[in-house]
């Protein structure tokens, strides 16, 4: 009874393992796209050096 148990553990291990590293490469697929967009801004020329957002009060 104790291997069943310890086969269901390790099989969930391994899911949730499976589960954090999907989800480390979409992270690292959004910190590169994030990067790549904040590049194109920075090397593309601004009309207007205070272009943000505007507060009213």
């Amino acid at each position: 009874m104790s291997d069943s148990i310890a086969n269901s553990f390790g099989k969930k291990s391994i899911s949730v393992e499976g589960a954090w590293i999907e989800r480390l490469l979409l992270h690292d697929q959004l910190v590169s796209s994030i990067r790549k967009e904040l590049a194109e801004l920075w090397d593309s020329p601004c009309q207007t050096p205070d272009k943000g957002r505007q507060v009213e009060i």
